[in-house]
């Protein structure tokens, strides 16, 4: 990698923003400290204050996205009371997600919410099976997740699908809260989708799982993933008002002791960035993470 600029990061007020630079990349943690969502702006000027002033190419260190930058200034969408880590290089990088995805030409959208997309797409499997383009949809989601939908045919023998009225008896304790379940014999896993109708957040037991698996037939589901960030979620189902969840449940399968893809090929977010973690290493001549 060469010799490190090592610099102290800055600090200013809301956003609140510290960066580090070396040779050929950068890191940025941006935070909103607003009790409000927001979308931030940060001018590349303050990037190149660290020794950045070569970095062209900004990416989400956790998803691969890629970061709006437009007029010299970085613009991403940052939740309320949260923040997100972002990458930047001198040349595309090559671990981008909507390279994972294969679509060199997908349009960089981190200003907006992914949440929205992804809400969009629970509520539509609540009843149908098959995706409708969702209107203003931060298409790396929406591609992402209509990758891992096509792999599940809709209309093979070995794929169940319950829509939210056939799963209106599951006993979820909370009332507003709908799902559907599209169940994959052959994988013995289930993509499920949850709504949350009410105006309240709401927090589900782990037994919900185990209710909704058996409703479809499935046994075991020592392992749940979101389908398309890939991180696990395990103790309890998390769904925040007028919020869509994905899920997938799915066995102890060895898989999941390597790439993190879950059952299906087509993979998700987290597997794309171990992938890339795995290439720096061997880059750097260090020990490669199993």
């Amino acid at each position: 990698m060469g010799s490190a600029v090592l610099k102290l990061p800055f600090v200013f007020a809301i956003p609140m923003l510290c960066a580090f630079a070396m040779k050929g990349r950068g890191l940025l943690m941006i935070s909103n400290q607003a009790e409000q969502p927001t979308v931030e702006s940060i001018p590349l000027a303050e990037v190149a204050r660290v020794g950045g002033d070569g970095l062209k190419y900004f990416y989400d260190a956790e998803t691969g996205e890629e970061i709006e930058a437009a007029a010299n200034v970085l613009k991403l969408f940052i939740p309320a009371q949260d923040y997100r880590v972002v990458i930047g290089f001198p040349t595309p990088w090559p671990f981008a997600a909507k390279n994972a995805l294969g679509e060199s030409d997908l349009p960089a959208q981190s200003t907006l919410d992914p949440e929205d997309t992804l809400t969009a797409i629970s509520k539509q499997l609540l009843t149908s099976r098959t995706l409708q383009p969702v209107p203003n949809a931060d298409r790396l989601y929406e591609d992402w997740m209509a990758r891992v939908l096509k792999e599940i045919p809709a209309d093979s023998s070995d794929v169940v699908y319950l829509d939210a009225k056939a799963c209106g008896d599951i006993p979820f304790g909370q009332p507003g809260i709908q799902c559907s379940i599209i169940y994959d014999k052959k994988h013995n896993a289930s993509l499920i989708s949850y709504y949350n109708t009410s105006d309240k957040d709401v927090r589900l037991p782990d037994q919900v799982r185990t209710d909704i698996c058996q409703k479809a037939g499935q046994t075991g589901h020592q392992f749940i993933i979101h389908p398309v960030t890939g991180i696990s979620e395990w103790a309890f189902v998390d769904i925040p008002s007028h919020r869509g969840l994905l899920e997938i449940c799915y066995p102890d399968t060895q898989d999941f002791w390597n790439d993190h893809n879950g059952p299906f090929l087509a993979s998700n977010m987290l597997a794309n960035m171990n992938r890339a973690i795995a290439s720096r290493q061997k880059e750097m001549g260090g020990r490669q993470s199993k």
